[in-house]
């Protein structure tokens, strides 16, 4: 070959995607690298907090070549630390050609030699490598996202985004606001509501109950074939909800997480963070319809379940344990709050999720936002592909469920493209 630096395929991000791709890859004996800025799984040990656990019961946390379930606890919950290790370790089991601490610093085309070209950066020193075919496993988590607004607060208000939160010893002061009340906000203010006096801002998120007929929802969502709904009856439905609904993986077997709950721990709940000035935050009157939108939505799981028994004549038995909450929250007079004084406040936990980084992919297969334009994974130039992206061809796409199907067409997509 022209340049020693070759290989077939290249792959950026050693996740759960990244390796996915590389052990089909391996069974196929496709040459390929795997280029990982830090080290495998970095992002569960260094973007999660110390009690944090997965959201999914462990039946679902399985890659390809592995067994999908272990029967002891098939419905327990992984640390996140366990489950970055478990990466760790089917990397070494498999032989995968994983290079750690090597940062892709661009993604472009040499049109003289037909390849694409990837510029790499490792131990102060620049590599530059040449591959016919690129998979971007890095995920669209890449950059936390804290509203522009937040400049404005005044700097006595200590100012962290939920990347950055490990546990409540970090935070001397007592008073916190945590902004976003998806899943990270509500477990977040969770455990703190047992050490600091919390206040959080919501947002419209739906909530799942944790158990439900005898299973967790999850097991009910993937036998209904919710999981499986495809990116074009998305569209075609127009459905809102893109984010993962308010739930926990915290005990045993995980359990209901609820605006109501949260608020009978004492967390004082407001509507959406707008504004702030010097001395005032502000927020909006979207608590009670946000709170409604959650209750609203665990219903509607509930019956698509209830409706699935019966049409199927499933025996399933009626819950005899009161899930509280989960209960609608139909007497709690809510907070209508809409200025609170910054002097109330010392923290501010930002758990307003990620923006994705794709700007170092110097090639046509973004939008003017830099965001994928793809159809299930496979761009345009039909050799660079992506993998674990929300809703890249599934539901079930933007969690750990969902790469090994996921994987295992792109690799298909790979093959073909090797033999045209």
């Amino acid at each position: 070959m022209i340049n020693k630096n070759y290989t077939d395929v290249i792959i950026i991000g050693a996740g759960q995607a990244g390796l996915a791709i590389s052990y089909l890859l391996t069974q196929e004996k496709i040459d390929h690298l795997v280029f990982e800025k830090k080290v495998i799984g970095s992002s569960w040990k260094s973007q999660r907090w110390d009690s944090f656990k997965l959201n999914t019961p462990n039946w679902m946390n399985f890659l390809p070549g592995q067994i999908s379930a272990r029967p002891e606890d098939r419905e327990a919950f992984t640390n996140h630390i366990e489950f970055a290790n478990q990466l760790k370790n089917y990397a070494e089991t498999h032989h995968l050609p994983i290079i750690e601490n090597t940062e892709t610093r661009s993604l472009t085309y040499d049109s003289q030699l037909q390849l694409y070209r990837v510029e790499t950066y490792s131990k102060n020193k620049e590599i530059i490598w040449y591959t016919k075919q690129v998979v971007v496993a890095t995920g669209s988590q890449n950059q936390p996202h804290i509203p522009s607004f937040a400049s404005k607060l005044p700097v006595h208000i200590q100012q962290i985004h939920a990347v950055d939160y490990k546990n409540p010893n970090q935070l001397s002061k007592k008073t916190v606001l945590i902004v976003g009340s998806g899943q990270s906000g509500c477990q977040i203010a969770e455990e703190l509501s047992a050490t600091h006096k919390v206040y959080l801002a919501t947002g419209k998120v739906g909530r799942s109950p944790r158990r439900y007929r005898g299973l967790d929802m999850m097991d009910w969502m993937n036998k209904m074939g919710i999981m499986d709904q495809t990116t074009s009856e998305l569209k075609a439905t127009k459905s809102p909800e893109l984010t993962q609904p308010q739930v926990s993986g915290v005990g045993p077997y995980g359990h209901t997480i609820s605006l109501q709950s949260l608020s009978q721990k004492g967390v004082i709940l407001l509507g959406r963070f707008i504004d702030t000035d010097s001395e005032q935050l502000y927020f909006d009157d979207s608590l009670y319809t946000n709170i409604r939108y959650a209750d609203q939505f665990s219903e509607v799981l509930k019956k698509k379940v209830d409706n699935y028994i019966q049409d199927n004549a499933i025996t399933a038995h009626i819950d005899d344990y009161i899930d509280s909450a989960d209960l609608a929250d139909t007497t709690t007079t809510v907070s209508l709050a809409q200025k609170l004084a910054t002097t109330e406040i010392d923290t501010i936990i930002w758990s307003t999720g990620f923006r994705s980084d794709f700007k170092w992919i110097q090639l046509p297969i973004l939008d003017d936002n830099a965001i994928p334009i793809h159809t299930d994974g496979v761009t345009s130039l039909s050799s660079v592909y992506f993998i674990g992206l929300p809703w890249l061809r599934k539901k079930k796409s933007g969690i750990i469920f969902g790469i090994l199907e996921d994987a295992e067409f792109i690799v298909q997509q790979i093959v073909v493209s090797r033999k045209s």
